[in-house]
Protein backbone atom coordinates (compact mmCIF):
# COMPACT_ATOMS: atom_id res chain seq x y z
CA UNK A 1 0.00 0.00 0.00
CA UNK A 2 1.01 3.22 -0.92
CA UNK A 3 2.24 5.38 2.38
CA UNK A 4 1.28 8.62 3.36
CA UNK A 5 2.30 11.61 1.48
CA UNK A 6 5.10 14.11 2.76
CA UNK A 7 5.00 17.23 3.87
CA UNK A 8 6.07 19.36 0.30
CA UNK A 9 8.64 21.92 2.60
CA UNK A 10 10.63 19.44 4.29
CA UNK A 11 9.81 15.38 5.38
CA UNK A 12 7.38 14.10 7.69
CA UNK A 13 10.68 12.63 9.85
CA UNK A 14 12.67 15.74 9.81
CA UNK A 15 10.08 18.50 10.76
CA UNK A 16 8.80 16.10 13.85
CA UNK A 17 12.57 15.47 14.99
CA UNK A 18 12.65 19.35 15.17
CA UNK A 19 9.50 19.78 16.97
CA UNK A 20 10.51 17.21 19.07
CA UNK A 21 13.62 18.79 20.21
CA UNK A 22 11.40 21.94 20.50
CA UNK A 23 8.93 19.98 22.84
CA UNK A 24 10.16 16.42 23.99
CA UNK A 25 7.72 16.16 26.77
CA UNK A 26 4.72 18.49 26.78
CA UNK A 27 7.06 20.35 28.55
CA UNK A 28 5.70 23.82 27.37
CA UNK A 29 7.93 24.89 25.25
CA UNK A 30 6.73 27.13 22.86
CA UNK A 31 5.75 26.79 19.23
CA UNK A 32 3.75 29.07 17.15
CA UNK A 33 0.56 27.92 16.42
CA UNK A 34 1.26 29.55 12.82
CA UNK A 35 4.31 27.34 12.52
CA UNK A 36 2.27 24.05 13.03
CA UNK A 37 1.77 21.89 9.37
CA UNK A 38 -1.97 21.38 9.15
CA UNK A 39 -3.33 18.29 9.77
CA UNK A 40 -6.01 18.67 7.49
CA UNK A 41 -3.61 18.81 4.22
CA UNK A 42 -1.62 15.95 5.76
CA UNK A 43 -4.54 13.56 5.50
CA UNK A 44 -6.13 15.40 2.53
CA UNK A 45 -5.74 12.27 0.66
CA UNK A 46 -7.65 9.93 2.82
CA UNK A 47 -10.25 11.64 4.75
CA UNK A 48 -11.73 14.78 5.92
CA UNK A 49 -10.47 15.55 9.56
CA UNK A 50 -13.14 16.83 11.48
CA UNK A 51 -13.60 18.85 15.06
CA UNK A 52 -15.87 20.33 17.74
CA UNK A 53 -16.84 24.08 18.12
CA UNK A 54 -18.57 26.02 20.70
CA UNK A 55 -20.40 29.08 20.09
CA UNK A 56 -20.45 30.43 23.51
CA UNK A 57 -18.52 29.96 26.70
CA UNK A 58 -19.72 27.24 28.85
CA UNK A 59 -18.76 28.43 32.60
CA UNK A 60 -19.42 25.37 34.57
CA UNK A 61 -16.70 23.52 33.06
CA UNK A 62 -14.11 26.23 32.02
CA UNK A 63 -15.02 25.61 28.26
CA UNK A 64 -14.24 28.81 26.54
CA UNK A 65 -15.87 29.76 22.92
CA UNK A 66 -14.29 29.12 19.92
CA UNK A 67 -16.03 31.39 17.66
CA UNK A 68 -15.02 35.34 18.28
CA UNK A 69 -11.49 33.98 19.96
CA UNK A 70 -8.90 34.25 17.35
CA UNK A 71 -6.48 31.86 18.88
CA UNK A 72 -9.08 28.58 19.14
CA UNK A 73 -10.96 29.29 15.84
CA UNK A 74 -7.56 29.66 14.28
CA UNK A 75 -6.16 25.79 15.58
CA UNK A 76 -9.67 24.74 14.19
CA UNK A 77 -9.49 26.69 10.48
CA UNK A 78 -5.98 25.38 10.27
CA UNK A 79 -6.06 21.65 11.08
CA UNK A 80 -10.13 21.09 10.36
CA UNK A 81 -12.25 20.11 7.28
CA UNK A 82 -15.86 19.71 9.05
CA UNK A 83 -17.06 20.84 12.59
CA UNK A 84 -19.83 19.39 14.92
CA UNK A 85 -21.55 22.09 17.28
CA UNK A 86 -20.51 20.64 20.73
CA UNK A 87 -23.79 21.16 22.02
CA UNK A 88 -25.65 23.72 20.32
CA UNK A 89 -27.90 21.55 18.09
CA UNK A 90 -28.75 18.94 20.71
CA UNK A 91 -32.41 18.92 21.46
CA UNK A 92 -32.77 20.72 24.47
CA UNK A 93 -30.17 23.37 22.70
CA UNK A 94 -32.89 23.62 20.08
CA UNK A 95 -36.40 22.79 21.31
CA UNK A 96 -36.40 24.96 24.15
CA UNK A 97 -40.59 24.34 25.05
CA UNK A 98 -42.96 22.92 22.68
CA UNK A 99 -43.34 25.74 19.51
CA UNK A 100 -40.47 27.15 21.16
CA UNK A 101 -37.43 27.21 19.20
CA UNK A 102 -33.62 29.14 20.10
CA UNK A 103 -31.80 29.01 16.92
CA UNK A 104 -29.13 31.67 17.27
CA UNK A 105 -25.90 29.75 18.81
CA UNK A 106 -26.41 27.34 16.48
CA UNK A 107 -26.74 29.14 13.04
CA UNK A 108 -24.00 31.14 14.61
CA UNK A 109 -21.55 28.00 14.21
CA UNK A 110 -23.28 27.24 10.48
CA UNK A 111 -22.55 31.13 9.58
CA UNK A 112 -19.18 31.10 10.85
CA UNK A 113 -18.09 27.73 9.58
CA UNK A 114 -19.20 28.39 6.18
CA UNK A 115 -17.69 32.30 6.10
CA UNK A 116 -14.01 29.85 6.95
CA UNK A 117 -15.01 27.61 4.34
CA UNK A 118 -15.82 24.77 6.32
CA UNK A 119 -18.33 22.21 6.71
CA UNK A 120 -21.11 21.58 9.33
CA UNK A 121 -22.21 17.65 10.28
CA UNK A 122 -25.43 17.97 12.30
CA UNK A 123 -25.66 16.47 16.16
CA UNK A 124 -28.13 15.42 16.93
CA UNK A 125 -31.45 15.24 15.86
CA UNK A 126 -32.70 12.43 17.71
CA UNK A 127 -31.48 11.12 21.73
CA UNK A 128 -32.75 10.42 24.84
CA UNK A 129 -30.35 12.74 26.90
CA UNK A 130 -30.14 16.14 26.72
CA UNK A 131 -33.45 16.23 24.78
CA UNK A 132 -36.20 18.14 27.00
CA UNK A 133 -39.06 15.26 28.65
CA UNK A 134 -41.82 17.29 27.18
CA UNK A 135 -41.42 15.40 23.73
CA UNK A 136 -42.12 12.16 25.39
CA UNK A 137 -42.98 12.40 28.84
CA UNK A 138 -44.81 9.41 31.47
CA UNK A 139 -47.86 8.42 29.68
CA UNK A 140 -47.70 10.18 26.74
CA UNK A 141 -49.77 8.46 23.84
CA UNK A 142 -47.37 6.57 21.09
CA UNK A 143 -49.02 8.96 18.66
CA UNK A 144 -48.32 11.72 20.37
CA UNK A 145 -44.87 10.78 20.70
CA UNK A 146 -44.05 10.06 16.91
CA UNK A 147 -45.82 13.21 16.31
CA UNK A 148 -43.25 15.43 18.87
CA UNK A 149 -40.59 13.54 17.24
CA UNK A 150 -41.33 13.85 13.88
CA UNK A 151 -41.88 17.66 13.84
CA UNK A 152 -38.78 17.99 15.65
CA UNK A 153 -36.86 16.47 12.97
CA UNK A 154 -38.72 18.18 9.83
CA UNK A 155 -38.11 21.65 12.03
CA UNK A 156 -34.64 21.55 12.61
CA UNK A 157 -33.78 19.95 9.15
CA UNK A 158 -35.96 22.31 7.26
CA UNK A 159 -34.20 25.37 9.23
CA UNK A 160 -30.64 24.32 8.27
CA UNK A 161 -31.18 22.99 4.83
CA UNK A 162 -28.45 22.13 3.07
CA UNK A 163 -25.95 23.98 5.19
CA UNK A 164 -25.86 20.73 7.32
CA UNK A 165 -24.11 18.16 5.03
CA UNK A 166 -25.16 15.32 7.70
CA UNK A 167 -27.04 14.28 10.66
CA UNK A 168 -26.73 12.08 13.67
CA UNK A 169 -30.66 11.12 13.44
CA UNK A 170 -30.34 8.68 16.41
CA UNK A 171 -27.61 8.97 19.11
CA UNK A 172 -26.48 6.25 21.64
CA UNK A 173 -29.83 4.25 21.25
CA UNK A 174 -28.06 0.85 22.29
CA UNK A 175 -26.82 0.15 26.11
CA UNK A 176 -23.68 0.14 27.09
CA UNK A 177 -22.44 -3.13 26.21
CA UNK A 178 -24.65 -3.96 24.16
CA UNK A 179 -26.89 -7.36 24.71
CA UNK A 180 -26.06 -9.24 27.86
CA UNK A 181 -24.22 -6.65 29.92
CA UNK A 182 -26.65 -3.94 30.08
CA UNK A 183 -26.30 0.39 31.04
CA UNK A 184 -23.62 0.30 33.69
CA UNK A 185 -20.14 0.70 33.40
CA UNK A 186 -18.67 -2.91 34.02
CA UNK A 187 -17.95 -5.05 32.90
CA UNK A 188 -18.04 -3.76 29.48
CA UNK A 189 -16.16 -6.01 27.25
CA UNK A 190 -17.64 -9.59 26.82
CA UNK A 191 -16.24 -11.99 23.70
CA UNK A 192 -18.25 -12.19 20.79
CA UNK A 193 -17.30 -15.32 20.60
CA UNK A 194 -20.62 -17.93 19.67
CA UNK A 195 -23.04 -14.70 18.61
CA UNK A 196 -25.13 -15.71 15.61
CA UNK A 197 -23.27 -13.26 13.29
CA UNK A 198 -24.71 -14.89 10.33
CA UNK A 199 -28.71 -15.09 11.54
CA UNK A 200 -31.23 -12.36 11.58
CA UNK A 201 -30.74 -12.06 15.62
CA UNK A 202 -33.42 -9.96 17.10
CA UNK A 203 -32.76 -6.79 17.82
CA UNK A 204 -36.11 -5.69 19.24
CA UNK A 205 -36.16 -7.21 22.71
CA UNK A 206 -35.94 -5.93 26.14
CA UNK A 207 -32.31 -5.26 26.67
CA UNK A 208 -30.89 -3.84 23.65
CA UNK A 209 -32.18 -0.66 23.62
CA UNK A 210 -31.83 1.72 26.13
CA UNK A 211 -34.51 2.51 28.15
CA UNK A 212 -33.64 6.27 30.18
CA UNK A 213 -34.42 7.93 33.32
CA UNK A 214 -37.39 9.47 34.05
CA UNK A 215 -36.16 13.05 34.59
CA UNK A 216 -36.42 16.64 33.03
CA UNK A 217 -33.71 16.52 30.45
CA UNK A 218 -34.29 13.32 29.41
CA UNK A 219 -36.81 11.68 26.23
CA UNK A 220 -38.10 8.24 26.63
CA UNK A 221 -38.62 7.25 23.23
CA UNK A 222 -38.60 3.62 23.62
CA UNK A 223 -41.24 3.46 25.81
CA UNK A 224 -44.11 5.23 24.61
CA UNK A 225 -43.48 4.52 20.80
CA UNK A 226 -41.63 0.81 20.97
CA UNK A 227 -38.73 -0.62 19.02
CA UNK A 228 -39.82 1.20 16.34
CA UNK A 229 -39.28 3.95 16.99
CA UNK A 230 -35.57 3.78 15.23
CA UNK A 231 -37.20 3.47 12.40
CA UNK A 232 -39.55 6.70 12.36
CA UNK A 233 -37.09 8.41 13.00
CA UNK A 234 -34.73 7.63 10.11
CA UNK A 235 -38.08 7.29 7.98
CA UNK A 236 -39.46 10.56 8.80
CA UNK A 237 -35.49 12.08 8.47
CA UNK A 238 -35.06 10.63 4.62
CA UNK A 239 -38.76 11.92 4.06
CA UNK A 240 -37.99 15.91 4.59
CA UNK A 241 -34.11 15.42 2.52
CA UNK A 242 -35.73 13.37 -0.49
CA UNK A 243 -39.30 16.02 0.15
CA UNK A 244 -37.21 18.86 -0.19
CA UNK A 245 -33.98 17.78 -2.14
CA UNK A 246 -31.78 17.77 1.19
CA UNK A 247 -28.26 16.31 0.04
CA UNK A 248 -27.64 14.89 4.02
CA UNK A 249 -26.25 11.81 5.10
CA UNK A 250 -27.79 10.08 7.71
CA UNK A 251 -26.27 8.62 10.48
CA UNK A 252 -26.78 6.32 13.35
CA UNK A 253 -24.06 7.58 15.81
CA UNK A 254 -22.90 5.70 19.13
CA UNK A 255 -19.86 4.85 21.65
CA UNK A 256 -18.24 1.92 22.57
CA UNK A 257 -18.55 0.38 18.79
CA UNK A 258 -14.98 -1.38 19.16
CA UNK A 259 -16.86 -3.83 22.00
CA UNK A 260 -17.88 -7.14 20.57
CA UNK A 261 -21.41 -7.24 21.93
CA UNK A 262 -22.25 -3.87 21.06
CA UNK A 263 -20.94 -3.74 17.49
CA UNK A 264 -22.83 -6.78 17.38
CA UNK A 265 -26.41 -5.21 18.00
CA UNK A 266 -26.06 -2.30 16.50
CA UNK A 267 -24.94 -3.99 13.03
CA UNK A 268 -27.99 -6.18 13.05
CA UNK A 269 -29.93 -3.32 13.87
CA UNK A 270 -28.64 -2.02 10.80
CA UNK A 271 -28.79 -4.95 8.77
CA UNK A 272 -32.36 -5.44 9.78
CA UNK A 273 -33.64 -2.09 9.04
CA UNK A 274 -32.11 -1.62 5.86
CA UNK A 275 -32.85 -5.11 4.51
CA UNK A 276 -36.63 -4.19 5.00
CA UNK A 277 -36.46 -0.62 3.55
CA UNK A 278 -33.94 -0.80 0.53
CA UNK A 279 -36.39 -1.95 -1.98
CA UNK A 280 -38.87 0.94 -1.07
CA UNK A 281 -36.02 3.38 -1.27
CA UNK A 282 -34.43 2.32 -4.88
CA UNK A 283 -31.94 0.73 -3.49
CA UNK A 284 -30.44 2.76 -0.95
CA UNK A 285 -30.11 2.24 2.36
CA UNK A 286 -32.19 4.31 4.89
CA UNK A 287 -29.26 4.40 7.48
CA UNK A 288 -26.65 5.51 5.33
CA UNK A 289 -24.21 5.90 7.69
CA UNK A 290 -22.70 4.49 10.83
CA UNK A 291 -20.31 6.86 13.34
CA UNK A 292 -17.87 5.06 15.32
CA UNK A 293 -17.53 7.57 18.38
CA UNK A 294 -14.01 7.26 19.60
CA UNK A 295 -13.49 7.36 23.42
CA UNK A 296 -11.08 5.26 23.96
CA UNK A 297 -8.96 4.26 27.27
CA UNK A 298 -5.48 3.41 27.08
CA UNK A 299 -4.97 0.42 29.89
CA UNK A 300 -4.78 1.16 33.48
CA UNK A 301 -6.61 4.32 33.44
CA UNK A 302 -9.20 4.40 35.93
CA UNK A 303 -12.47 5.50 35.18
CA UNK A 304 -16.37 5.27 35.24
CA UNK A 305 -18.67 5.87 37.80
CA UNK A 306 -17.88 3.02 40.11
CA UNK A 307 -13.85 3.32 39.44
CA UNK A 308 -13.47 0.17 37.86
CA UNK A 309 -10.84 0.21 34.89
CA UNK A 310 -12.78 0.16 32.03
CA UNK A 311 -11.88 -1.80 28.78
CA UNK A 312 -8.94 -0.31 27.49
CA UNK A 313 -9.17 0.21 23.65
CA UNK A 314 -7.96 -2.63 21.30
CA UNK A 315 -6.57 -1.25 17.49
CA UNK A 316 -7.60 -4.95 16.20
CA UNK A 317 -11.30 -4.61 18.26
CA UNK A 318 -11.91 -1.33 16.50
CA UNK A 319 -10.27 -2.99 13.37
CA UNK A 320 -13.11 -5.71 13.28
CA UNK A 321 -15.86 -2.93 13.75
CA UNK A 322 -14.70 -1.35 10.76
CA UNK A 323 -14.90 -4.22 9.49
CA UNK A 324 -18.31 -5.66 10.25
CA UNK A 325 -19.88 -2.32 9.34
CA UNK A 326 -18.33 -1.63 5.93
CA UNK A 327 -19.61 -5.14 5.15
CA UNK A 328 -23.19 -3.51 5.57
CA UNK A 329 -22.62 -1.17 2.21
CA UNK A 330 -22.95 1.91 4.95
CA UNK A 331 -20.55 5.32 4.79
CA UNK A 332 -18.56 4.95 8.02
CA UNK A 333 -16.92 7.24 10.12
CA UNK A 334 -15.27 7.99 13.24
CA UNK A 335 -16.75 11.13 15.09
CA UNK A 336 -15.92 11.85 18.22
CA UNK A 337 -12.18 10.89 19.04
CA UNK A 338 -10.27 11.12 22.22
CA UNK A 339 -8.02 8.57 23.94
CA UNK A 340 -8.41 9.21 28.02
CA UNK A 341 -4.66 8.66 29.47
CA UNK A 342 -4.25 11.38 32.52
CA UNK A 343 -1.11 12.89 33.74
CA UNK A 344 2.27 10.96 32.47
CA UNK A 345 1.10 9.32 30.08
CA UNK A 346 1.39 11.33 26.78
CA UNK A 347 3.64 8.94 24.86
CA UNK A 348 1.47 6.07 25.16
CA UNK A 349 -1.66 8.59 24.05
CA UNK A 350 0.33 9.46 21.37
CA UNK A 351 1.14 5.67 20.18
CA UNK A 352 -2.23 4.80 20.57
CA UNK A 353 -3.50 7.66 17.97
CA UNK A 354 -0.82 7.02 15.73
CA UNK A 355 -1.64 3.06 15.29
CA UNK A 356 -5.46 4.18 15.06
CA UNK A 357 -4.69 6.81 12.06
CA UNK A 358 -2.46 4.28 10.37
CA UNK A 359 -5.70 2.00 11.03
CA UNK A 360 -7.88 4.34 9.67
CA UNK A 361 -5.74 4.95 6.58
CA UNK A 362 -5.00 1.50 6.27
CA UNK A 363 -8.75 0.82 5.92
CA UNK A 364 -9.60 3.31 3.58
CA UNK A 365 -6.60 2.55 1.17
CA UNK A 366 -7.82 -1.15 1.32
CA UNK A 367 -11.57 0.15 0.75
CA UNK A 368 -10.84 2.06 -2.22
CA UNK A 369 -8.75 -0.43 -4.27
CA UNK A 370 -12.06 -2.38 -4.31
CA UNK A 371 -14.01 0.27 -5.10
CA UNK A 372 -15.88 0.61 -2.03
CA UNK A 373 -16.12 3.44 0.72
CA UNK A 374 -13.60 4.22 3.26
CA UNK A 375 -13.79 6.30 6.31
CA UNK A 376 -15.99 8.91 5.48
CA UNK A 377 -14.57 11.37 7.97
CA UNK A 378 -12.31 11.01 11.30
CA UNK A 379 -13.69 13.75 13.86
CA UNK A 380 -11.42 15.02 16.94
CA UNK A 381 -13.78 15.42 19.88
CA UNK A 382 -11.86 18.78 21.47
CA UNK A 383 -9.13 20.90 20.68
CA UNK A 384 -6.78 21.52 23.95
CA UNK A 385 -7.53 19.09 27.40
CA UNK A 386 -8.81 21.72 29.94
CA UNK A 387 -11.52 22.42 27.72
CA UNK A 388 -12.41 18.49 26.97
CA UNK A 389 -15.81 17.10 28.58
CA UNK A 390 -13.25 14.67 30.21
CA UNK A 391 -10.83 17.20 31.17
CA UNK A 392 -9.21 15.13 34.07
CA UNK A 393 -7.76 12.48 31.51
CA UNK A 394 -5.90 14.78 29.19
CA UNK A 395 -7.38 13.24 25.90
CA UNK A 396 -6.59 15.62 22.92
CA UNK A 397 -3.97 17.10 20.74
CA UNK A 398 -3.56 20.20 22.69
CA UNK A 399 -2.49 21.79 26.09
CA UNK A 400 -3.86 24.50 27.73
CA UNK A 401 -1.99 27.00 26.18
CA UNK A 402 -2.92 25.82 22.86
CA UNK A 403 0.44 24.20 22.08
CA UNK A 404 0.85 20.76 20.07
CA UNK A 405 1.34 17.42 22.69
CA UNK A 406 2.85 14.21 21.08
CA UNK A 407 -0.10 13.31 20.13
CA UNK A 408 -0.19 15.98 17.40
CA UNK A 409 3.06 14.92 16.02
CA UNK A 410 1.50 11.15 16.41
CA UNK A 411 -1.47 12.02 14.74
CA UNK A 412 0.40 14.37 11.69
CA UNK A 413 2.52 11.27 10.74
CA UNK A 414 2.03 8.31 12.45
CA UNK A 415 5.08 6.10 11.03
CA UNK A 416 7.93 9.10 12.13
CA UNK A 417 6.20 9.08 15.36
CA UNK A 418 6.27 4.94 15.15
CA UNK A 419 10.02 4.84 14.04
CA UNK A 420 11.04 6.79 17.09
CA UNK A 421 9.21 5.51 19.51
CA UNK A 422 7.09 2.54 19.25
CA UNK A 423 8.70 0.48 16.18
CA UNK A 424 6.94 -2.78 16.89
CA UNK A 425 3.97 -1.01 15.52
CA UNK A 426 5.16 -0.23 11.96
CA UNK A 427 3.44 -1.97 9.34
CA UNK A 428 0.72 -4.01 11.28
CA UNK A 429 -1.83 -3.82 9.23
CA UNK A 430 0.18 -4.81 6.06
CA UNK A 431 -0.58 -7.92 4.32
CA UNK A 432 -4.29 -6.87 5.87
CA UNK A 433 -6.72 -6.86 2.73
CA UNK A 434 -9.70 -5.72 5.75
CA UNK A 435 -12.45 -8.70 4.94
CA UNK A 436 -11.33 -11.32 7.09
CA UNK A 437 -13.46 -10.51 10.41
CA UNK A 438 -10.64 -11.41 13.21
CA UNK A 439 -7.71 -10.68 11.12
CA UNK A 440 -4.41 -10.71 13.29
CA UNK A 441 -0.95 -10.03 11.94
CA UNK A 442 1.26 -13.34 12.00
Amino acid sequence: MKKMKRLTLISGIALLAVAFAACPNDNGTRIDPADLPSLREAWADYFPLGNIVASFSYTWRHRPADIGNPARWGLLTRHFDILTAEDEMKPDAINVQAASYRWNRAETIVEASQASGMRVHGHTLVWHSQSPQWLAPPGVSRETAIANMQNHIETVMMRFGNNIESWDVLNEAIMTGGPGVGDGFWPWYITDAGLPWGTNWNWRQDGVLRRPPIATNYTNWLSPIGFDFVEIAFLEARRVARENNLDIVLYYNDYNLNIPRKRFAVYHMVRDINERHREALGGENLIEAIGMQAHYWLPGVVGGTNRQPPAAVCVFDVRDSLVRFASLGVYISITEMDIFAGSGRARDQAIMYARLFNLFRSFTEAQRERGERGLRRVSIWGIDDPSSWRAQYAPLLFNSRLEPKQAFWAVLDPDAFLTDYAPQYLGEFDGDDFTDWNWRPE
